[in-house]
């Protein structure tokens, strides 16, 4: 397993360029196929344009594609370009979940909530990753991430969600210098197991030439969300890896919630899977 073909989202926001930067790291580090893909919207256009998208949205295509080959080719990447050529939001995120179905890896940015003029939608991330079926690299909008996964932090609690994003995160993981594995809410009706409660995914991690360090953290929803994000700067992490959650509706509400919080909270990147 490896990553032979990363994707990575372009617009036109200022933290483009930064995402750029850790998509080209580990195209760069792989020898993987880089693939730009514009996905933007312009509401400003959406009543008179609707039936002539591409043409409205040409000028910012031919910016992020001039930007993305520069990048690449300064590199010295094999790169290729696609568009999504849509003013509807919708629109824009099942074209972005077909692109991202065709990748090993897909690198988008996290959301930034003070700026009012960013043409992506705001949880454009969030439902690509729910619905692509491939693991998604979200970078943070703010900060410098050129070598991502060095010292990696996996989030695990026995759940259909960790255990994809764990998999999906090996080539990352037998590229770092350290791995942590840390269990939350592990352990049954809340008395401690005996043993670790999970010497399986150690063994597993192991034959894929993966040796981590691990601990465990018993808390409730959110909290324990905050207390990852503390860790990570505690212990120099640079890559989150993590499953995605979905809004299944109640009682499982907080899952989705714990998803949408790290997505807020969130000061290096992090590969979640669904």
């Amino acid at each position: 397993m490896s990553l032979k073909h990363i994707l990575v989202h372009v617009d036109g926001s200022d933290a483009c360029e930064r995402r750029l930067g850790s998509a080209i790291g580990l195209a760069a580090r792989f020898g993987a196929l880089l693939t730009g893909f514009f996905a933007e919207n312009d509401p400003r256009v959406m009543t008179v344009a609707l039936m002539d998208a591409e043409d409205a949205l040409a000028p910012r295509v031919a910016g992020a594609e001039a930007l993305f080959r520069a990048h690449a080719e300064a590199a010295g990447l094999e790169h290729e370009w696609l568009a999504a050529t849509t003013v509807s939001d919708a629109a824009l995120i099942r074209q972005a979940v077909y692109a991202v179905q065709g990748c090993d890896l897909a690198v988008f940015g996290q959301p930034d909530p003070a700026r009012t003029d960013i043409r992506a939608p705001a949880d454009l991330a969030e439902q690509v990753v729910l619905h692509a079926g491939r693991p998604l690299l979200i970078v943070p909008h703010a900060g410098q991430f050129r070598n991502v996964g060095r010292r990696v932090m996996v989030a695990w609690n026995s759940g259909r969600e960790a255990t994809r994003a764990l998999n999906d995160a090996l080539p990352l993981l037998r590229a770092a210098e350290h791995v942590t594995v840390v269990a939350i809410n592990v352990e049954e009706r809340g008395k401690p197991q005996p043993g670790l409660p999970f010497t399986h995914i150690l063994r597993h991690l192991q034959a894929h030439g993966v040796r981590a360090e691990t601990d465990r953290m018993l808390v409730e929803d959110i909290g324990a969300m905050d207390m990852l994000l503390g860790r990570l700067t505690d212990d120099a992490i640079d890559l989150l890896v993590m499953g995605a959650h979905g809004h299944y509706g109640f009682p499982f509400m907080h899952r989705g919630g714990s998803t949408r919080h790290i997505l807020r909270q969130m000061t290096v990147p992090v590969l979640m899977s669904h």
